[in-house]
């Protein structure tokens, strides 16, 4: 028995072959992203932070503008951790200022903070 393999069944065999491989791929990738382990959901930097401010953001207004002080000495610190302490209180809105009648004080140690705490 001979078999033809005219142009049009060739490029429909290619396609098929093509779409196989691509599907395998996707599943192995899937496969891989649905294995990742529950436990490690909500331990990412972000979501560490923002449990900070969960004492916080219970006593704070729930809407207006805060100050914000801190004890970061580098420039770059201290502009992602402010950023990332209004990601974490909003919708209150933190003024990177002591110039209000609340203040947040974010401060990496204990001992320079105005009061002795955080």
């Amino acid at each position: 028995m001979e078999v033809n393999f005219d142009y049009s069944t060739r490029v429909t065999i290619g396609i098929i072959l093509l779409m196989l491989f691509v599907l395998i791929s996707d599943v192995r990738l899937l496969k891989e992203t649905v294995s990742l382990d529950a436990s490690s959901m909500g331990s990412d930097t972000i979501t560490r932070y923002e449990k900070r401010f969960d004492g916080l953001k219970k006593i704070l207004p729930p809407y207006g503008v805060v100050g914000y002080i801190t004890d970061a000495e580098a420039e770059d610190a201290t502009f992602n951790d402010y950023f990332l302490a209004q990601y974490a209180l909003s919708p209150v809105i933190v003024v990177n200022s002591p110039d209000r009648e609340l203040v947040v004080g974010n401060f990496r140690d204990a001992g320079t903070s105005p009061h002795g705490s955080t």
